[in-house]
């Protein structure tokens, strides 16, 4: 849930622009947590609407006027 709640706190505060991709690999070194973990927590931010998941291509901050 950590790593939810900040990736959360960071779309809701503009620090990830609308666009952005999130790398898994990365933000898993970047909290020191496995790739399953933020895989979790990226399905959760997805169920807010905040992200969304493009196969093949990755992870995504959505556009808060969508």
């Amino acid at each position: 849930m950590r790593v939810y709640a900040q990736l959360k706190a960071r779309i809701e505060g503009s620090t990830l622009a609308a666009g952005a991709r999130l790398n898994i690999g990365l933000v898993a070194d970047e909290h020191n947590v496995s790739r399953d973990t933020v895989q979790h927590a990226l399905q959760l931010l997805e169920q807010d609407g905040l992200i969304e998941r493009w196969p093949g291509l990755g992870w995504f901050v959505k556009d808060g006027e969508e």
